[in-house]
């Protein structure tokens, strides 16, 4: 009958205390030590909730991961970001956006960096709108136009007003 151990694979018996040479085993005159050789499962494969992110500055968002096969021990991942001006993540996941770019998350196994997964994270400005308020000062004509209300404007946005300007 094979061990088992979680966490790990038995890989054999080997006799500790006889030699071989030419084929011929010495054995010795105490009882023979046999010793059971085991290897620590690694990581295989390291799964992401998701594969490309967009955020706005100040936005936030948490990246689940899974560390396959699951008996694996130790699950550990390091996370990292390629830009920190872009993008902040903790090793928990979560994300912060802090400037506007895109930057690169990694989650790779602590135990063997090879075993990956990336995930982009595109982080833009947030879109600022501004709300306009025209009036008018001074004497008002009666056949004057109506001024617009409650008007409102992406932050950027030309406004063109038809007005004669005035002197105060």
């Amino acid at each position: 009958e094979v061990p088992t151990l979680e966490g790990y694979t038995f890989s054999g018996w080997k006799p500790v205390n006889v030699t071989a040479v030419d084929g011929v085993f010495t054995m010795p005159a105490e009882d023979v030590v046999i010793q059971g050789f085991w290897t620590k499962k690694t990581a295989e494969d390291i799964a992401v909730d998701k594969n490309n992110v967009e955020l706005e500055v100040g936005g936030t968002d948490k990246i689940i991961t899974e560390v396959k096969p699951d008996d694996v021990i130790d699950k550990d991942v390091i996370i990292t970001s390629s830009d920190e001006t872009v993008v902040k993540v903790d090793n928990e996941g979560n994300i912060t956006a802090v400037g506007d770019g895109t930057a690169i998350i990694t989650v790779a196994s602590k135990d063997d960096p090879a075993i990956k997964e990336e995930i982009t994270v595109t982080v833009k400005k947030p879109i600022v709108y501004y709300s306009v308020t025209y009036k008018y000062v001074g004497d008002i004509p009666t056949n004057a136009p109506t001024v617009p209300s409650g008007v409102t404007y992406v932050a950027g946005t030309g406004v063109a007003v038809n007005a004669e300007p005035t002197l105060e």
